[in-house]
């Protein structure tokens, strides 16, 4: 059976700590431009090929901060999607109102639930 979009998708915690799941072999692929900067080439391939829905993962390290820049997920099913980090918050606060949505505020939309629960 395919997976579904909301299997597919890593959040970008899990996509920091792969390295530490033990799925996942990986090598130090080079140097890299990325933004103009050189950053770190990580690839990441799965231990189990045929068991997981990724084929492979990428990864821009930046060397200066030790933080992730960038990130390429090639699942099985040929969804590639990219995640880009522009800036990092540790210790941020943020209102509850900054993750709820409110319909009313996009008369007419359809609204699709995908969250992993």
């Amino acid at each position: 059976a395919e997976a579904g979009v909301e299997e597919i998708f890593l959040s970008p915690a899990q996509i920091v700590q792969i390295y530490e799941s033990g799925e996942y072999e990986y090598q130090h692929s080079g140097t890299q431009a990325f933004r103009g900067q050189p950053h770190e080439f990580i690839e990441f391939k799965p231990a189990s090929p045929s068991g997981s829905q990724y084929v492979k993962i990428n990864m821009f390290v930046n060397m200066t901060d030790k933080l992730p820049a960038a990130v390429s997920v090639i699942a099985r099913n040929g969804v590639v999607y990219n995640l880009s980090i522009e800036n990092h918050q540790k210790g941020t606060r943020f209102s509850d109102s900054v993750f709820k949505f409110d319909p009313s505020e996009f008369p007419g939309a359809e609204i699709e639930d995908l969250r992993l629960n």
